[in-house]
C-alpha cells in the first residue's frame, strides 16, 4: 500500500513540477451546444493499423461521432499515427499528444484529438517522482459550456493497476473539475474497495461491459463527488454490423463517451 509520506511526496512533487508540453489556445466558435467526450483505447495503434484501409475507415467514422476523444495505446516510433487520422477526418479537427511514454522498450503516447469548436486551454504531462505508474497521464484542459475541465488520460498496467491506483488518486486531487479518463484495467468494483476512491463517481455502471467481447468493464471516467456524467458504451461493430474479423482489426475496446452540457 502506499504509505503516507510516499503521498505527501508525491503531491508536493507533482504540485511543483508539472510539465508543460503545450500552452496553445483555439478561438472557440460556439461550444454552448451538448460536446460528446469519449474514451477509446484503440488497440496497438500504430504503422499496420494506418495501413489496413478498411480499419482507418471505421474508426474515422467512429471518431466523427464526439467533440473530444482521449485515445490511448499509440504505438509507433513514427509520429504519423494522428495526423493520418486528423487528415481523414478534416479541416476542423485538431490534436494535442503526449512524448513516447513507458518503462520498457515498447512505449505508449496519449492523444487528445478535438473540434476546432472547442477551446484548448492547456496541456501538460504530469511527473511520477517515486516511479509509481508505468505511464504517466497526458492532461488537457478544455473549455465547455464556459466551465474549464481538465481530463487526465491514463492507460494503466495490467499488471500495477492497484499500485498505480494510489498515484492517480493523488492526482485527481490536483485540479480544480478534473476528469480521469482512460482504460483503468480495472473493473469499477474493484475501485469501490479502496477508501480513497469513495469520493468519486464513475459513469459507467458495474454491469455495462467496455471491450469487444463485453466480459470486462475497464473504460471508465471518474470524478470527484457529488458530479455526475452518464456514460455510454459506443459498439462500433454494431452500429456499422461489422464481422468479429474486421471488428477485431478495428480494437479490442469499444470507445465510451460522456456528454457535458
Amino acid at each position: 500500500m502506499f504509505n503516507s509520506e510516499k503521498r505527501i511526496i508525491l503531491l508536493l512533487w507533482i504540485a511543483v513540477v508539472i510539465s508543460s508540453c503545450s500552452d496553445t489556445t483555439n478561438p472557440s466558435e460556439d461550444n454552448s451546444h451538448p460536446i460528446k467526450v469519449a474514451t477509446w483505447n484503440i488497440q496497438v495503434f500504430g504503422q499496420s493499423k494506418l495501413n489496413d484501409t478498411n480499419a482507418m475507415s471505421i474508426i474515422t467514422k467512429v471518431c466523427k461521432n464526439f467533440d473530444i476523444i482521449a485515445i490511448q495505446e499509440i504505438r509507433s516510433i513514427d509520429q504519423n499515427v494522428i495526423p493520418t487520422l486528423l487528415d481523414s477526418l478534416g479541416a476542423d479537427w485538431s490534436y494535442v499528444i503526449s512524448t513516447r511514454l513507458g518503462r520498457t522498450s515498447s512505449k505508449e503516447q496519449y492523444a487528445f484529438i478535438y473540434k476546432n469548436n472547442v477551446k484548448l486551454i492547456d496541456t501538460f504531462q504530469t511527473l511520477d517522482p517515486l516511479d509509481q505508474i508505468h505511464r504517466e497521464p497526458f492532461g488537457a484542459t478544455f473549455e465547455i459550456g464556459k466551465i474549464q475541465y481538465t481530463f487526465l488520460n491514463i492507460h494503466t498496467d495490467p499488471d500495477e493497476e492497484e499500485t498505480e491506483s494510489y498515484y492517480l488518486d493523488t492526482l485527481l486531487r490536483m485540479y480544480n473539475k478534473s476528469i480521469l479518463l482512460g482504460d483503468l484495467n480495472r473493473h469499477p468494483n474493484d475501485f469501490d474497495n479502496d477508501y480513497f476512491f469513495e469520493d468519486y463517481n464513475y459513469s459507467l455502471e458495474v454491469n455495462q461491459f467496455t471491450n469487444l467481447l463485453k466480459t470486462k468493464s475497464y473504460d471508465n471516467f471518474i470524478y470527484t463527488k457529488p458530479t455526475f456524467f452518464k456514460g455510454t458504451v459506443y459498439s462500433f461493430q454494431d452500429t456499422f454490423q461489422l464481422s468479429d474479423e474486421l471488428a477485431k482489426d478495428v480494437s479490442d475496446h469499444n470507445p465510451v463517451y460522456i456528454t457535458i452540457n
